[in-house]
């Protein structure tokens, strides 16, 4: 029992203990489900602390994903969020975590498991989280932050529990049943088989379904660029594609060109050139990538979904599409193999653009026009207009979702 002003208030704990076949890998194996106020000085304290362990640490220093969770974890950053959900979000001084969350994380997106857990923290929420099946590196050298760092914050430390299970067992069962959020990261499957189990009538459930990705590129802006903007370009574009071998949701898939006739065709030439330099040097081609990428531009001629495809060093292949094709989420290359289509605008593609279209990446182009285009034609897909370069850069504001606000309650008084 907890006494506040010499009041007794039974306290909530969730033993996980009980739960044959979890095995707690950082964090408590006691919870404390008691909800704290959105953006809690003390969370913020400790992920300024863990920002720190992971910064300093040298083996990091090789982990571009990791180094990235580091530096959003940073206390300037941390500020920054708070005064921007403290100016747009409602009731924000009254708002409170909902309780307990049980996240499943994706096992493509090694750090994602980390970011959804300090969105549920800075929400106000004790937080359990799945982490992935595989084996990352990058989960490793986090979760050895987070064992060093947690036990000096023990109000966030018993709110804090990543575990692991089998997926075939009724674990996630249970845990659905202990939770008032669920958040749901993976493929369509694997959100209907979580959101099929049994809940409490007040959960939440905040899913991250399969999306679709593409980029714009502004011909213009290309054939004007130096020859040290060009290599930016391609080294952003290398990021949000190839590191993640185009699986992430946010990794674009189909490059929309946008300009005169010929415009396009100069940048189309100079940007795959300096795609396909800079991926050489950086990026490991296995043989088992090359086949899957012959057979599947092999089946895309047979279809009729290109007219031509280049393949350059077996590192790069960039495919045409015809000309009365449509824009599709079935279009899934892999490993470097991208579709390309010439657009004026949106609205030549508009027919297409359905729920599962979740980010533009944009180079020479208004993003303030894109936006302007998605509101205007009342598209349903497209959450997201950003950089080439910020493909994979996660935020409180994901998927359309303002999780502060999804994640919390408000507490209303009249």
């Amino acid at each position: 029992m907890l006494k506040l002003g010499g009041v007794a208030i039974p306290m909530s704990v969730v033993n996980l203990e009980k739960i044959d076949g979890l095995r707690v890998v950082a964090g408590e194996i006691e919870l404390d489900n008691r909800p704290l106020r959105v953006f809690d000085d003390n969370v913020c304290a400790f992920l300024a602390d863990l920002s720190s362990c992971l910064l300093r640490d040298k083996a990091v220093r090789s982990l571009p994903d990791v180094i990235s969770f580091a530096y959003w974890c940073r206390k300037t950053n941390i500020s920054y969020e708070c005064k921007k959900h403290a100016e747009g979000t409602l009731g924000f001084n009254f708002r409170v975590g909902r309780g307990l969350a049980f996240h499943v994380a994706p096992s493509n997106v090694p750090v994602n498991f980390a970011f959804t857990y300090v969105f549920s923290l800075l929400a106000g929420n004790a937080t359990i989280v799945r982490i992935p099946s595989k084996a990352f590196i990058q989960v490793d050298a986090i979760l050895s932050a987070f064992k060093k760092i947690l036990p000096k914050y023990p109000e966030v430390s018993k709110r804090s529990a990543f575990v692991s299970y089998d997926s075939s067992s009724d674990i996630s069962a249970k845990l659905s049943l202990l939770a008032d959020i669920r958040v749901i990261w993976g493929g369509d499957a694997t959100v209907a088989a979580i959101r099929s189990l049994p809940t409490t009538p007040r959960c939440v459930d905040i899913a991250f379904a399969d999306r679709y990705s593409v980029a714009m590129i502004g011909a213009e802006a290309v054939v004007a660029a130096d020859d040290s903007l060009i290599a930016k370009l391609s080294r952003d574009f290398y990021n949000d594609t190839y590191l993640m071998d185009q699986n992430a949701c946010s990794s674009p898939r189909t490059i929309l060109w946008v300009g005169e006739a010929d415009a396009i065709e100069i940048a189309k030439r100079r940007f795959w050139t300096a795609v396909d330099s800079f991926a050489k040097m950086h990026y490991e081609l296995q043989p088992a990538v090359v086949m899957d990428k012959y057979v599947l531009e092999c089946g895309d001629f047979m279809r009729g979904v290109v007219n031509a495809a280049e393949t350059l060093d077996g590192i790069l292949t960039v495919a045409e599409m015809n000309g009365s094709e449509r824009l599709s989420t079935n279009l899934r290359g892999q490993g470097g193999y991208f579709y390309e289509k010439t657009i004026e605008g949106l609205s030549d593609v508009a027919e297409d653009i359905n729920e599962r279209y979740q980010t533009v990446t944009y180079f020479g182009l208004d993003p303030e026009q894109i936006r302007g285009e998605v509101l205007s034609l009342g598209l349903r897909g497209i959450d997201r207009v950003v950089p080439v370069g910020q493909a994979m850069d996660i935020g409180l504001i994901w998927d359309g979702y303002d999780l502060v606000s999804m994640m919390s309650r408000f507490i209303d008084a009249r």
